[in-house]
């Protein structure tokens, strides 16, 4: 693992590790199941209910995430070694 992935996998453990993550993320779950696509009047309510819906599907997957990330990172440091 590179010293880039690493530090960002650190830091990922650390925050997520805190009583104020542990407490946030408490709430996603309800806060995914209260929204209600059905009760949209415009097409503006519905792209902000979406774009919610998706950050906070975000939030709730966290760690997937973040290893989507680190797996990047240590596939742009492999391609980077390659090319030199």
């Amino acid at each position: 693992m590179t010293k880039t992935a690493e530090k960002f996998w650190e830091e990922v453990l650390e925050t997520t590790q805190t009583p104020g993550w542990k407490n946030l993320m408490g709430g996603v779950d309800s806060e995914i199941q209260g929204i209600n696509f059905e009760s949209c009047v415009t097409i503006e309510e519905l792209f902000f209910l979406k774009g919610r819906m998706n950050v906070l599907r975000n939030m709730a997957n966290t760690e997937q995430v973040a290893r989507g990330v680190l797996a990047q990172l240590e596939a742009d440091a492999t391609l980077e070694e390659e090319l030199e």
